[in-house]
């Protein structure tokens, strides 16, 4: 089975917040029907072992320390920290690493390449509003859509299956841990949500 994400992932910032069943969907054509339901334990093993990578300091498999640094700087712009808590915090840069030393491994010079475009424009030093305004302008390309989805798998497998490190999903949106998809919203659907609270989206 092509086990390869690249080329199937995409993202439409400018739709309004997914339902569960909206996400489940749009996260399943990742790679074809049914392919995240059948590779759920193995992503769940592969955050296991990444969280133990953060937990105890490791260093990166993959990325030398420069790409790394990047990564942490994209996976920050994706998914924030709230109280504390976010891609950064949850491992998300350790789960990406030993996705593509591994299980992703024939997408590893795709994502490499993308992520030395970033490089070249010195991202990681860019000032906040900068990297989400350069963000923005490649969000429909198949590397930003890439990254965000190993970010949010990253970020959110359940704590139960040694994922999420520090607990994201509860920190981040106040619930138990639980069976189901619930939309892990980074800084594009944060905007929507924000809207949505103040009465401006209909």
């Amino acid at each position: 089975m092509d086990r390869s994400l690249a080329p199937d992932v995409s993202v439409a910032s400018s739709a309004p917040p997914p339902s569960r069943r909206e996400f489940l969907t749009r996260s399943m054509r990742l790679a074809g029907g049914g392919w995240l339901s059948l590779h759920l334990p193995l992503l769940a093993s592969l955050s296991a072992c990444a969280r133990e990578d953060a937990l105890n300091g490791e260093p990166l498999r993959f990325f030398n320390a420069d790409e790394g640094r990047t990564l942490e700087a994209l996976v920050t712009r994706l998914i924030p920290s709230v109280d504390g808590i976010g891609a950064r915090e949850a491992g998300a840069v350790h789960f990406i690493d030993r996705g593509l030393a591994d299980f992703f491994a024939a997408d590893a010079p795709f994502f490499r390449a993308g992520l030395a475009e970033l490089m070249e424009i010195g991202f990681a030093d860019l000032p906040e509003a900068e990297q989400i305004r350069h963000l923005q302008g490649i969000e429909e390309k198949p590397f930003f859509g890439f990254a965000r989805a190993l970010t949010i798998f990253g970020t959110f497998s359940d704590p139960r299956h040694g994922g999420g490190r520090g607990d994201a999903i509860h920190r981040i949106y106040g619930m138990d841990p639980g069976p189901g998809f619930m939309p892990p919203f980074g800084w594009y659907d944060a905007q929507q949500i924000a809207a949505a609270s103040s009465g401006e989206v209909r």
